[in-house]
């Protein structure tokens, strides 16, 4: 007890002499705007990044060759559960100490094993100027707030009364003639990190894996599946939705709420929903099962580009076999304004229109990384969908986010057709037999033209799955 007492004694000393003139001593390891926010307001939702990080576990299991998708994704668990609870021990075992919880001021702790992070909600100035002195920690930051990408527009729609088959962006892509020769999904499950999804749609239901570990929702732990917004239930239908509606018809899907009903979410829910897409849970997040591990997530989520905070959260879904897809955002036409995550190494998704043009929103590369995005382009103009407010209701929204779950969808008939390719591969299938027949501005971007390709406009084309499942055969 004496031992415990004088080690809580010399914390609390060490903070009293860690701020001096209002600065801060351990300035290093916290970020600028994280600095900012303390002077202003005193305290913050933090991430707290452990010295010993996750890439040199990741690097390893690379070089592993596994029997089945989920020894992988449960070596990958595995591997990253032990470092976190190594790592964080003594700084989780610090903070549960009644004198140290009294004395500093902080909400709800969240030990992420998917980054080797704590998230920390409303820690005072005091603590985090302490946790900085820790020799076992390399960085604080902010936990930021994410946006959805939002629609450029968005309206109710009566299916019935436009009379198509299949809708245009399915046909575009020619997903149909696929199906054709008997491959729809079947076999594969694919995941989406949204707004939710109204799993008693009718061109959702029996799609829905609907058992225990189909469903997570880090902020509330609600035990249904729901969609209080509309986006998720939109982006779903796209990727697998029956009746013409959706590219994989006979994949199966889960969701993670990784944003709230008002479009918005933190980056530690977010990196939750991470993990769960690795080794999904119960909705209460407990019972971690990796053999049902999905083979891809859409994500339409994000903010100003040259970020790098998902990075170790996306290397953990390589690891694992997953394929991340992300939009690159509605802030086109200039150039430079493609958004993170899409700008990092995920297939990064531009927005395509019926009339055989990019759609004029549609971000634009090259990213702050001086690298090419889009990585391809998809139909993402007007494109009809699963709508939240009932099981027989529509919608008709416009935006990158439109065009990632078409590609999410040919990820699932790629897999369907040949389970074994790899990240490396599917993106080499889509990017090579792109279509690129299509209709150019004439607009110019890091000395590329836009019908150059690859480019910055459109990246490699506009998918075309039938091309793309044809070169394996």
């Amino acid at each position: 007890m004496g031992t415990r007492l004088n080690f809580t004694i010399i914390s609390l000393a060490l903070v009293g002499c860690s701020i001096i003139n209002g600065s801060f001593a351990y300035a290093p390891k916290i970020d600028n705007g994280l600095s900012e926010k303390l002077e202003r307001d005193g305290y913050a939702n933090i991430l707290v990044s452990m010295k010993e990080g996750t890439r040199d576990l990741l690097n390893d299991l690379a070089q592993v060759s596994f029997a089945s998708r989920r020894e992988r994704s449960q070596a990958v668990y595995d591997a990253l559960t032990a470092r976190a609870r190594n790592s964080q021990s003594r700084t989780l075992t610090w903070l549960a100490e009644p004198a140290i919880s009294q004395t500093f001021k902080y909400g709800k702790l969240h030990s992420l094993w998917i980054t080797n992070q704590i998230g920390i909600e409303f820690a005072s100035r005091e603590l985090i100027e302490k946790l900085a002195s820790m020799d076992e920690i390399s960085r604080i930051q902010e936990d930021e707030t994410e946006e959805l990408i939002h629609p450029v527009d968005s309206y109710s729609a009566d299916a019935n009364s436009i009379k198509v088959v299949h809708q245009w962006g399915i046909a575009e892509i020619q997903a149909p003639q696929v199906w054709a020769s008997e491959n729809a999904g079947a076999g594969i499950t694919i995941a989406s990190i949204d707004t939710g999804v109204r799993p008693t749609h009718v061109i959702l239901r029996d799609n829905y894996v609907n058992d225990t570990h189909s469903w997570y929702d880090p902020y509330d732990e609600t035990e249904l599946a729901h969609d209080n917004h509309g986006h998720g239930s939109h982006i779903v239908g796209t990727m697998i939705g029956v009746n013409g509606f959706g590219v994989a018809p006979e994949a199966k899907w889960i969701a993670c709420k990784g944003l709230r009903d008002t479009g918005t979410g933190s980056s530690v829910s977010l990196m939750r929903c991470g993990e769960f897409l690795i080794c999904p849970t119960t909705f209460n997040g407990t019972d971690a099962d990796c053999s049902r591990t999905p083979h891809a997530v859409s994500n339409s989520w994000g903010g100003a580009g040259g970020r790098t905070l998902y990075d170790d959260m996306i290397a953990a879904w390589h690891a694992a076999g997953i394929i991340p897809v992300f939009s690159v955002g509605n802030n086109g036409p200039n150039c430079g304004t493609v958004g993170s995550p899409g700008d990092r190494d995920v297939i990064g998704v531009g927005s395509t229109a019926n009339d055989n043009t990019r759609s004029s929103f549609s971000s634009v590369g090259p990213s702050s990384f001086n690298t090419m995005k889009p990585d391809i382009s998809a139909p993402g103009s007007t494109i009809m969908s699963a709508d939240h407010r009932f099981d027989n209701t529509y919608s008709i929204r416009s935006g990158t986010n439109m065009a990632a779950p078409h590609v999410v969808g040919a990820v699932a008939l790629l897999l369907s057709k040949n389970p074994d390719l790899s990240y490396v591969q599917i993106k080499h299938l889509l990017q090579s037999y792109a279509d690129r027949d299509l209709q150019f501005a004439g607009s110019t971007c890091n000395y590329i033209d836009d019908n150059a390709f690859p480019n910055h406009h459109l990246g490699y084309g506009r998918m075309n799955i039938r091309r793309s499942i044809a070169a394996l055969n």
